[in-house]
């Protein structure tokens, strides 16, 4: 009991003491002319530093020293100790904060203090900063900058120059700056807008959002999302575990992502997107587009060249695209609508649909079904485990199947364009124009020919194997199928 009433004697005891404490606050001003080429730098720590460009040509400097301790003498003391050191060579007027060195011994000191400066430089000084332990904030100069700050947040604002700015464990913003920027930061989010000229930036653990910038932008970060807007120039973005959103690019864009989604919006020149598990989606784009993806879906909308894209496991979309496509994709539907040139896809385990393709279209599918309208320059099918269901298709066609119906309709040629279609376990249903003029071969297994148009016979006549000429004859037309029946008819209206 006596050595439980000791503890709590103490601890009652080194609560009061902790929470006996008194504030001492001094304060220091200076003002010291300054020489056109003398830059500012200031070396700092606990505390901020808050510095706006001036037109006048002196540098004035006021600070604020708080100590807290157990009683104001003692404040009072250690704030005495506390040196503000400002010197005036050639190159640079120098500002320094010297703290007393504390050593242990015998008995409790309990001492917390801080710095925090108000300064007003001219605004055609360089200006150099280090600090850690609280925020940095400058506005107003137009001659550049090297700020670095840990632990605080930075903010740059209303100013011209070349700037190089670092950071960690704290937020940076950038905004309305005439010139370019570069900045580095880690453990917080980043913000910059409103920027003439180009912006370099690194950030790690943190949100990145640079918006009208009049050059290019370079981004590189890691986990966090990024936003880039309104670029005057080609920008890049280097991304891993957060969301990539671009928009109003003014040049090309790159992209490499990883484990995020990436959207790409009204870029005018080229866009190179690559990413895995997530989905990228991309629109308005004024030149060709270049995707990479794995395990994520792919939708595009309106792009001025063609489009290269490989991706796995997602559903691949492309509309009203210029230049033609170039699609690979696995385990994932491929729905292509307006695509004007070549368009060519490779996929397994899913339904291709295409239409309005202003060009030729090949497929190479596997255990997927084959789908395509108005095609205008023939069409080379390869499926199995799927039907091919085309209608209204120009040029020559060439449909290879298995374990799938064919059912294909051809519109009307000035030239005779060549047919073949091959499949097994299924029907093959052909619907040809009234003035078709082929010459024919089809033949079957287990299945009967059936024909709506008048036929010209070779050789003997069967129901399972038909040679002869449709119309005047011309080009081949040449069917073949096992195990289904064969119906070739004439076109609807």
């Amino acid at each position: 009991m006596i050595r439980r009433t000791s503890w709590l004697l103490a601890a009652f005891l080194l609560a009061s003491t902790l929470q006996a404490r008194e504030e001492y606050t001094r304060t220091f001003d200076k003002t010291i002319p300054w020489q056109r080429g003398q830059r500012v730098q200031i070396d700092h720590s606990l505390g901020d530093v808050v510095l706006r460009g001036a037109s006048a040509s002196e540098m004035v400097i006021h600070a604020v020293i708080r100590v807290s301790a157990s009683s104001g003498e003692e404040g009072r003391r250690f704030s005495d100790q506390i040196e503000i050191q400002t010197e005036s060579t050639g190159p640079a007027i120098f500002v320094r904060t010297k703290y007393p060195e504390q050593h242990t011994f015998s008995g409790w000191r309990n001492v917390s203090y801080t710095v925090s400066y108000q300064i007003s430089a001219p605004q055609m000084a360089p200006v150099q900063i280090r600090n850690s332990f609280g925020n940095v904030e400058v506005s107003g100069i137009k001659a550049g900058s090297g700020i670095t700050n840990s632990h605080g947040k930075l903010v740059l604002r209303s100013s011209a120059g070349i700037h190089r700015l670092e950071d960690s464990f704290g937020a940076v913003q950038v905004t309305d700056n005439s010139g370019d920027v570069t900045i580095e930061n880690s453990n917080g989010p980043v913000e910059v807008s409103g920027i003439h000229g180009a912006v370099s930036l690194r950030d790690r653990f943190g949100s990145v959002t640079v918006s009208s910038a009049s050059g290019g932008v370079k981004i590189v970060n890691g986990n966090g999302a990024v936003r880039l807007t309104d670029a005057g120039g080609p920008s890049s973005v280097t991304n891993s575990f957060g969301a990539v959103d671009a928009s109003g690019i003014r040049g090309d864009l790159f992209v490499n992502n990883n484990n995020g989604q990436i959207d790409a919006r009204g870029i005018t020149g080229s866009a190179e997107l690559n990413t895995t598990f997530g989905a990228i989606g991309f629109a308005d784009i004024g030149k060709q587009v270049t995707v990479r993806a794995g395990n994520a879906a792919v939708t595009g909308r309106k792009a001025g060249g063609g489009v290269t894209l490989q991706t796995s496991f997602g559903r691949v979309d492309l509309a009203e695209i210029r230049g033609g496509a170039r699609v690979v994709a696995n385990n994932g539907d491929v729905v292509l609508a307006g695509i004007v040139g070549e368009t060519r896809v490779k996929t397994s385990f899913g339904l291709v649909d295409a239409s309005q393709i202003g060009g030729p279209l090949v497929v190479e599918n596997n255990n997927g079904g084959v789908k395509a309208r108005d095609v205008e320059n023939g069409a080379n099918i390869r499926t199995s485990f799927g039907p091919v269901l085309l209608e209204r298709i120009a040029g020559p066609l060439d449909v290879a199947n298995q374990n799938g119906a064919i059912d294909a309709s051809l519109t009307f040629q000035q030239a005779c364009r060549p047919v073949r279609l091959q499949t097994s376990f299924g029907p093959v249903r052909l619907r040809l124009p009234e003035n078709a003029n082929y010459r024919l071969t089809a033949s079957t297994s287990f299945g009967k020919i059936n024909t709506e148009f008048p036929i010209t016979v070779n050789g003997a006549v069967s129901s399972d194997s038909l040679s002869g000429t449709v119309g005047h004859g011309g080009c081949e037309l040449q069917i073949i199928d096992s195990n289904g029946s064969i119906d070739i008819l004439k076109s609807k209206p």
